[in-house]
């Protein structure tokens, strides 16, 4: 399944962007393009929906856009 691409909604940002069901349940924001130290790994989930796990280790292939976001502060929610 293809994630579909929005733009984030910040003034001074519009990235491309993709929405993604968490491992822990919750939508986060990616970044549309690969990084090579990033903090999320797309996988799939039990049902083979794609599905955004959080990694610390730098071993990702995406990153959160909350990381590169000028504007992330606005947007991030309590957890």
């Amino acid at each position: 399944m293809t994630v579909p691409v929005t733009y984030c909604r910040s003034r001074t940002c519009g990235a491309r962007i993709q929405w993604y069901r968490s491992n822990r349940g919750k939508p986060i924001p990616v970044n549309e393009k690969p990084s090579p130290n990033g903090n999320i790994r797309i996988d799939a989930d039990l049902l083979g929906e794609p599905m955004a796990v959080v990694v610390s280790d730098g071993t990702g292939d995406r990153l959160a856009h909350f990381v590169t976001c000028v504007e992330a502060d606005k947007w991030r929610k309590p957890s």
